[in-house]
């Protein structure tokens, strides 16, 4: 009855149901295509969003290092200027990075550059010490240490 319902249409409406269907197959397709590529553009703005914050933590870093070292070669007020100031901006740079425990691999690496920043910064503080107290191999020992971690990172 049902193929004898689809014969006895006239041609026009017959044409009308097949371009709807092919009209909704169409939109079911176009609208699962855009929740995927939205999706993935949204895996994109943060790995963008991540590769930028880490660049410019890095660069707090290397400033932070120049800084260091400037004022452990010549004890200079502007290095430690330096020092200071590129030391407080990593640390706050840092607060943003993850500091719990995931299974994200990206998360996971996020925590681990975050102790390691923590790591440098306690010693580049000793090592800063040692030079006021003019203690010349603990701040040399000190700052081989954090050249060693600033490469890793």
């Amino acid at each position: 009855m049902k193929a004898n319902f689809f014969a006895n249409m006239k041609i026009s409406r017959k044409l009308v149901a097949v371009f709807l269907a092919t009209s909704v197959i169409a939109m079911g397709v176009n609208i699962f295509i855009y929740f995927n590529l939205n999706q993935a553009l949204n895996k994109i703005n943060s790995v963008f969003a991540s590769n930028i914050s880490l660049n410019e933590l890095s660069d707090g870093l290397n400033k932070t290092h120049q800084g260091l070292t400037g004022y452990l070669e010549t004890k200079g007020t502007d290095d430690l200027e330096l020092y200071f100031a590129s030391y407080q901006n990593v640390k706050v740079m840092m607060r943003q990075l993850n500091s719990n425990i995931t299974d994200s691999n990206v998360k996971l690496s996020e925590r681990d550059i975050r102790n390691m920043l923590d790591t440098y910064l306690k010693i580049a503080d000793q090592a800063v010490q040692a030079k006021r107290g003019r203690d010349i191999d603990e701040y040399t020992s000190k700052y081989n240490e954090c050249t060693k971690i600033r490469d890793y990172l």
